[in-house]
């Protein structure tokens, strides 16, 4: 079993998946730093790169 993930700018349903295995403890909707370890004709498969610790992106709004 693998999670499913996407590369950055990466569309659902279009562009490649990246398939992670379960094994690791990741969780659904947070974002991961992936090494790319193998491809096929269309997917990618990765593994964390530890510490495993998720990211998050924030968007700056300046007020004015």
């Amino acid at each position: 079993e693998f999670f499913i993930g996407r590369t950055e700018y990466d569309s659902p349903e279009v562009d490649q998946e990246v398939l992670i295995p379960s094994e690791h403890n990741l969780k659904t909707g947070e974002f991961y730093n992936i090494l790319i370890t193998e491809s096929s004709d269309f997917d990618l498969y990765g593994k964390p790169i530890l510490p495993l610790t998720p990211f998050y992106v924030v968007n700056q709004i300046s007020e004015g």
